[in-house]
Parts: C-alpha cells; structure tokens; sequence
C-alpha cells in the first residue's frame, strides 16, 4: 500500500483587526447605552420574579386571578416610570458631560498660554560642592 502524503499546510493568515477609535463623546453614549441595557435587563428580571411570586400565590389559592393580574399591571407600571426617570436623569448627566468636554475643547489652556510669553531664562549658575575634610 502507498503511503499517503498529508497535504501541505500553509500558516494560517491572521489578520489585525481594525483599529477603532472612539471620541469621548462616542465613549459616554456608548456608556450610557450600556448602562440604559443593563438596568432595562435587571427590571425585566425583577418583574419576571415578581409575577413568579404573584402566580405561587395564584396556585396556592392566596389571591385570585383578577386581583393578581392587577398586582403584575400595577407592578409593570412603577418599573416603567422609574426606568424612565432614570434614562431621563442619565440624558441630563450625557448632555453634562458633552457641553463639559465642548467648553474644555473650546478653552485654550492656561498651559499653552505661558508658552506664548516666554521670557528669557537666565542661565543656572552652578555651586561649587564644598569638600568635607575627612578626620584621620
């Protein structure tokens, strides 16, 4: 029987993903963003666990139908009005934060004016180191 030849294997290529960079602006919508998602996740897990409990108390005959799904529409409501004053309250802070990295943008910093005045230094005058006289 022949031997047979595995085929050559050539490196595979590896290419260098993109470099991307991001304005502070795109970083704080960005962050925003991911802050908005995350705590929308964590209401809809609490509203999930909440009617889970309401639906236990269904089973066990605690509370009725009718009066349950009034207690999970209630529920509902409030996480939506407070999901909604807290993306309203993290608008005003993003909508802070950009006219604070504009107006930086937008100011000349007071390091860059000292070097618009130089003046000329006078030139550093070096001291003679004294020598200690060693006792013997």
């Amino acid at each position: 029987m022949p031997k047979q030849q595995s085929p050559t294997l050539t490196p595979p290529v590896i290419l260098k993903p993109p470099t991307i960079e991001l304005t502070p602006e795109e970083i704080l919508k960005s962050h925003k963003e991911s802050e908005n998602g995350a705590y929308k996740n964590y209401a809809a897990g609490r509203i999930m666990g909440y009617n889970a409990e309401i639906d236990k108390k269904v089973t066990l005959g605690l509370l009725d139908e009718e009066q349950a799904n009034k207690m999970k529409e209630e529920f509902s409501r409030k996480m939506e009005i407070f999901i909604h004053k807290w993306s309203k309250a993290g608008d005003k802070w993003l909508k802070e934060k950009l006219t604070e990295l504009r107006s930086k943008r937008a100011e000349p910093e007071d390091d860059f004016k000292a070097f618009d005045k130089l003046k000329e230094v006078a030139p550093i005058k070096e001291k003679k180191k004294a020598r200690k006289k060693v006792k013997k």
